[in-house]
């Protein structure tokens, strides 16, 4: 009887650990948003935008500070379909170096070399070139619409940057 037991929670965490990642779904979604502004142009528009639309986990606090958003049908349905799942994570956390396209990258209080003040940030990784630098696509750079960018990790000088793996929400 132990040995089936055994078996039995072996097989559960293994279905649990088999997460079907959706990398290509939000690179081609990202791209075609290229010089579209999305929601209020900033950058976590853009990524909710694209997670959502490409069917993937995340973890985001929405509150509606604007209600004319709920007037859009879309929006409103993606945004009720996080609201009522309660979505809690942006994906599985990766290193740096182990970035692909498609994986989402965030700036927590972040300063760079070439400017003042700290930033917050979010974007999407289209590749990763080695070393510490990124192809990406974002929003809301220096007040930008969705543009292409680079990443390049070696400006940093203090913050902390997260790489996540996107996976698809069992919803």
């Amino acid at each position: 009887m132990n040995h089936i037991i055994i078996i039995l929670l072996v097989t559960s965490f293994n279905a649990y650990s088999q997460r079907e990642y959706v990398n290509q779904e939000v690179k081609k979604t990202a791209q075609e948003q290229l010089g579209k502004k999305i929601g209020y142009g900033s950058c976590q528009n853009f990524v909710d935008f694209v997670l959502i639309k490409s069917g993937a986990v995340y973890k985001r606090k929405i509150t509606v500070k604007h209600p004319f958003i709920l007037r859009i049908n879309f929006i409103k349905k993606l945004y009720a379909k996080v609201i009522e799942n309660k979505i809690t994570s942006f994906g599985e956390k990766i290193k740096a170096k182990d970035a692909k396209e498609g994986d989402i990258y965030t700036f927590d209080n972040v300063r760079l070399s070439f400017s003042r003040g700290k930033w917050n940030h979010v974007g999407i990784i289209l590749e990763n070139k080695g070393e510490g630098h990124y192809d990406t696509i974002e929003q809301n750079v220096n007040g930008s619409n969705v543009v292409y960018h680079k990443l390049d990790l070696s400006e940093i000088i203090s913050g902390k940057v997260t790489f996540y793996r996107p996976y698809k929400t069992r919803l």
